[in-house]
């Protein structure tokens, strides 16, 4: 039974041993059954509704937090992570016509902004990859805190990825694709 008893605890042992728990500021990707974990508490600053208006529209964006993510690959390899996500909606105050929402969106494959990357608490790195209708159509934007404002944000850097054209893709110019993201610096308050 001891003999038994310690077979068991090593096994536990050796499984508990390959399961990392890094920061999500890690440059290195955990282990198989690893964890990207919060550690430094910074994505609940983000969970919340935010708003601001530029160009005559305005901007309403919701983050979200999964907690202990599953994100697997195809080559069974898999780990955990807390997922920092967002949607939004675009309302142009001329017409007072809605222009995009997708703020109904509660599952976590439907979210189509998600944090990328963070650096010393202060800029956040978010993709946006629209749905096929759009072609896949993908860019990058940072979110900055303001260090006087803690209620206010700032929208920078927006810039578009690489662009493969589908096939099946409507579109011929990837300046016909409706982008609904702004692309001009505006401060986002915390509502």
């Amino acid at each position: 039974m001891k003999t038994l008893l310690r077979t068991f605890c090593f096994v536990l042992f050796a499984f508990y041993a390959n399961c990392q728990t890094l920061p999500l500021s890690s440059l290195e990707e955990p282990n198989t059954g690893g964890y990207l974990k919060d550690i430094d508490n910074v994505l609940p600053f983000w969970e919340d509704t935010w708003k601001g208006t530029t160009n005559n529209k305005e901007y309403t964006f919701q983050f979200t937090v999964f907690l202990h993510h599953l994100t697997t690959f195809s080559s069974e390899r898999y780990y955990y992570i807390d997922k920092l996500v967002g949607k939004f909606r675009v309302i142009d105050l001329i017409t007072g016509q809605e222009l995009y929402n997708d703020l109904a969106v509660t599952n976590f494959d439907d979210y189509k902004i998600e944090l990328l990357a963070y650096g010393n608490n202060i800029g956040y790195v978010f993709s946006f990859t629209d749905s096929e209708s759009h072609c896949n159509n993908s860019i990058n934007f940072t979110l900055l805190r303001n260090g006087s404002n803690t209620n206010e944000i700032i929208y920078t850097a927006f810039e578009y990825n690489q662009f493969f054209l589908m096939e099946d893709c409507p579109y011929t110019n990837r300046s016909d694709i409706p982008m609904f993201l702004p692309t001009q610096d505006f401060v986002l308050t915390r509502q």
